[in-house]
């Protein structure tokens, strides 16, 4: 049992994101939020120069 329970919870960490969890993950957030979020993550794909590179307002 414990073994089973491992493995889902290891299997829900390495599963990619699908358009399903981001939308519910999103629906949380108002549009502004997630917007401000996904924008560093969009930069540092966009220039290739990585996530840890850009700046990150909090």
């Amino acid at each position: 049992m414990r073994e089973e329970l491992l493995k889902h919870r290891r299997e829900e960490f390495i599963e990619p994101p699908t358009p399903d969890r981001i939308a519910r993950i999103a629906a949380r957030l108002a549009p502004e939020v997630l917007a401000e979020r996904l924008m560093p993550a969009v930069h540092a794909y966009g220039t290739n120069s990585g996530i840890r590179s850009t700046p990150v307002r909090r």
